[in-house]
């Protein structure tokens, strides 16, 4: 009657086991994979190796997922065995992953959050600093006469947004975005920042970096005034806390569940049979 329990629970185990690496899977190509081009900027190695890493770990878990569910069920004992193998390394690995994370995401969250002024930024965060100093240099020349901006509907926008600033009110008498600008265009130091900047300006709804603007600079400025007023380093800080939160709690649950399934391994291999039988594998297929 035991064994039998410890099957059932087993099976379901399997499946939580699958879900879990499919659901894992999934938030790393399009969560995680989504914000290629900040961590291209951030730290190179993660964008080159952690994510491959992320896949490479979670398409494990779904194979030790069906093993464990095709041992138990074809009560194979070859592939009870490989689970219980596989089962020890991803505890080990996931265990490994969360504290990775944990101590990575909260020393860039903190360092961030440390930087008052982003032209004194650390050599570790040039990113920001140049980031900044486009805005700066280059983002300060829009809505300008050098650079005048056309705006659809002004009156979507705070009643002091545009004040002092040069806004066309026909489209051939303005642009929607700086870096089609002439002017802008000059300042060619810069170029390899576009990409960043566009990205924060359309994935974290923010303009400016330390230095918050009220309207978008480097995307289409008709696509109102930015979600977030405080600036896209308020938004980067913001998503290393978030998103360091849920994969350190998605590493450490399936380590924890994956150590809960060596347990019951375990159990099951304690219970005596009445036959005098004491083989973990043996038994299970008695089933």
């Amino acid at each position: 009657m035991a064994g039998t329990c410890l099957k059932t629970i087993l099976v379901i185990c399997a499946l939580v086991t699958i879900a879990a690496g499919g659901v894992g899977l999934y938030f790393t190509l399009t969560q995680l994979n989504g914000y290629k081009e900040l961590w291209s900027q951030v730290n190179p190695d993660v964008d080159k190796y952690a994510m491959y890493s992320l896949c490479g770990f979670t398409g494990v878990t779904i194979l030790t997922g069906l093993i464990s569910l095709i041992g138990v069920l074809k009560r194979n004992r070859c592939l009870l065995l490989i689970f219980n193998i596989l089962a020890i390394v991803l505890l080990g690995l996931f265990v490994a992953i969360g504290v990775f994370i944990t101590i990575y995401t909260n020393n860039q969250f903190q360092d961030i959050k440390n930087i008052t002024n982003c032209n004194n930024a650390p050599s570790d965060y040039n990113w920001l600093q140049q980031s900044n100093e486009f805005y700066q240099k280059v983002g300060i020349l829009f809505c300008t006469q050098l650079c005048k901006c056309y705006v659809q509907n002004v009156q979507d926008f705070p009643p002091s947004t545009f004040d002092n600033k040069s806004v066309a009110t026909i489209p051939s008498q303005g642009t929607t975005q700086i870096q089609v600008c002439p002017y802008a265009k000059q300042e060619t130091q810069y170029d390899q920042y576009l990409s960043l900047v566009q990205f924060l300006e359309n994935k974290f709804e923010c303009s400016g970096i330390c230095d918050p603007v009220p309207y978008y600079v480097f995307t289409d400025i008709n696509r109102g005034p930015p979600t977030y007023t405080s600036g896209c380093k308020q938004r980067v800080q913001d998503f290393f806390e978030k998103y360091g939160n849920i994969v350190r709690v998605v590493a450490f649950s399936i380590g924890g569940f994956f150590f809960l399934q060596i347990i019951l391994a375990i159990w099951l291999c304690c219970i005596k049979k009445s036959n005098g039988e004491n083989d973990y594998y043996s038994r299970l297929a008695q089933y």
